[in-house]
């Protein structure tokens, strides 16, 4: 068994499928079965199981013509996603400073998890009332600042199905509850390049947010400015909407450049 922080981690098919992704990606020429069988030490018939199911999963894939496993596109998908999730925390902190310094509130950094916006980062301000969040936290897409703002820049497919999936749930009486509301804030956000939250999701907490966006226009993560209601007027929405809005299209021009395939993908197998 192996040990992570003192603990005792079983020798599971996870780890093992773990273990035949890294042989195959350290690997500096593609591995035929016999090769992974050899190096892993691992039964013909587990091994046969477990690259069945990473070729299932995208994680790997099989070359007819020599025989051999190589990477998969869907685990460069995840290592390009890892990859921005990283970059774009850097690149917004001096972005995330400014904005703290000019609107004297906190500043948050979001991305989009299923259907909840998730903070990766914070700026907090540093007044005695303001509003905090932790490293993992998450607001519902349809009601907080910063997932309206990447729900805004989401292919109109995307966009509709996750629509679609979400349930409408009430957390105060500006929240949003029907698809059709949201769909009509989601055209303003569009037009401003920036979203509002008005107390939608906690009481007395209101804030603006702009998506961060690759090159191909997908929403990486979003950047937002929130403050206690009481300290907010309608100038400072529209002014840190502004600002917000200039603030995340800098960090999307200094975002690594998409790598994109223009391969057809064959499930071979």
């Amino acid at each position: 068994m192996a040990k992570v922080s003192g603990m005792k981690v079983e020798n599971s098919g996870l780890i093992r499928g773990l273990n035949v992704v890294s042989a195959i990606a350290e690997s500096k020429t593609p591995l035929r079965f016999a090769d992974l069988q050899t190096s892993l030490e691992v039964p013909k018939a587990t091994l046969h199981r477990l690259l069945t199911s990473l070729q299932l999963e995208g994680m790997v894939r099989f070359e007819e013509s020599s025989q051999t496993y190589r990477v998969g596109y869907r685990l460069l998908e995840l290592a390009n996603m890892a990859w921005k999730q990283s970059d774009v925390r850097d690149l917004a902190y001096p972005f995330m400073l400014d904005l703290a310094e000019v609107s004297g509130e906190s500043v948050q950094l979001a991305v989009l998890v299923d259907s909840n916006a998730v903070y990766l980062s914070q700026v907090e301000s540093e007044q005695s009332i303001r509003y905090t969040v932790s490293v993992g936290d998450k607001s519902p897409v349809y009601c907080s600042g910063v997932g309206k703002a990447m729900l805004a820049m989401l292919p109109t497919d995307q966009r509709e199905a996750l629509i679609k999936s979400l349930e409408f749930k009430r957390y105060t009486q500006q929240t949003i509850t029907t698809p059709a509301l949201l769909n009509r804030q989601l055209n303003e956000i569009r037009k401003n390049d920036f979203a509002v939250d008005n107390e939608e999701h906690q009481h007395g907490v209101c804030c603006v947010a702009s998506a961060i966006v690759d090159s191909l226009g997908m929403p990486v993560a979003a950047i937002s400015v929130t403050a206690p209601t009481f300290r907010v007027t309608e100038s400072n929405f529209q002014d840190w909407g502004k600002r917000v809005a200039k603030a995340s299209a800098a960090i999307a021009q200094r975002l690594q450049p998409e790598t994109t395939l223009s391969l057809e993908v064959s499930h071979n197998g």
